[in-house]
């Protein structure tokens, strides 16, 4: 759970870092560890603060269940980076950006990484498609 803003700026400052506190390290970049049904919560309340009424559909197929935790401690003591940007504000300013389009531009692939990645191929054969499922599909 990270904001594009703030994954950006661990980005620059990863480039911007002295090679030797980065180089060969991996760092999580994460707002923080939530279950599903607390993120839900949380754009509920987000959403429902700027007057958008929302509920929450309880989905119990233990196939979808997933679990795992991360930690952005290493970035904050390596780089002393630290996120800026919570979920309350996020959802908000998802929503006013939204509101901007027309239904029928989220059809568009730009707004969906498998038919954007599609298109890519589509344009450029030397895409290496399988090369960037492995590294964005979910761990």
């Amino acid at each position: 759970v990270v904001h594009v803003t703030d994954a950006a700026r661990a980005y620059a400052a990863c480039l911007e870092a002295d090679a030797s506190l980065v180089a060969g390290q991996i760092f999580n970049v994460v707002y923080g560890n939530f279950r599903v049904s607390e993120m839900a919560l949380r754009v509920r309340e987000a959403l429902r603060s700027i007057g958008h009424d929302s509920d929450i559909i309880a989905e119990y197929d233990q196939a979808k269940v997933r679990n795992y935790r991360v930690s952005g401690e290493h970035i904050r003591r390596s780089l002393g980076f630290n996120l800026k940007t919570g979920i309350q504000e996020s959802v908000t300013e998802a929503v006013k950006h939204l509101k901007g389009l027309e239904a029928t531009d989220l059809d568009s692939p730009q707004f969906d990484n498998i038919r954007w990645i599609d298109r890519l191929a589509e344009v450029d054969p030397q895409v290496d498609i399988e090369h960037i499922e492995r590294w964005s599909s979910p761990k």
